[in-house]
């Protein structure tokens, strides 16, 4: 029931409401990921003090999704008629594969990275639910820094990805 982190740090994740851990595993965008039912699957990390960046590959089953919450005021990140928002972050800066955009305009992998300069201390996380929504699809690598990655290096995570076939 653990999502283990595979940067070494130790920040393992928790698998809560998954019916089954062996169906909720699948192919990811960077090897396996996680498939939520939109129901009442989440997984939940520990806490992390001054987030900066937060990326992840999705791969929704609409473009009208909640996706994750940082902390109990609900800094969160969601997809309303294809429009990425980052609730409560201070100044954020989206970026949709690459570069910065908040539209996504299917259901296929994208790489979403949000930035701020006003570090955000995250309480609960939550991937997969904010508030009462639940996320419906696939996700990826998410990845928590406590720093602003630059477009440059948020470009070159985007390309470990983009040339891989899952779609």
């Amino acid at each position: 029931n653990n999502v283990t982190d595979s940067s070494g740090q130790n920040n393992n994740g928790n698998m809560v409401g998954f019916t089954s851990t062996s169906s909720a595993i699948t192919a990811g965008k960077l090897g396996q990921g996680l498939k939520f039912d939109g129901v009442n699957d989440v997984v939940t990390g520990p806490t992390y003090n001054g987030v900066k960046t937060v990326s992840f590959w999705l791969k929704p089953n609409s473009t009208t999704q909640q996706i994750l919450m940082l902390d109990a005021s609900l800094a969160s990140t969601s997809i309303s008629s294809g429009t990425v928002s980052a609730n409560n972050f201070t100044s954020p800066t989206i970026y949709v594969d690459g570069a910065v955009s908040s539209t996504i305009s299917n259901t296929n992998w994208h790489f979403i990275t949000i930035t701020t300069g006003t570090g955000i201390n995250a309480s609960a996380i939550k991937v997969g639910q904010t508030g009462t929504g639940y996320y419906a699809g696939s996700i990826d690598d998410v990845r928590i820094y406590n720093r602003t990655l630059s477009a440059s290096e948020i470009k070159q995570l985007y390309n470990m990805g983009s040339d891989k076939i899952n779609t």
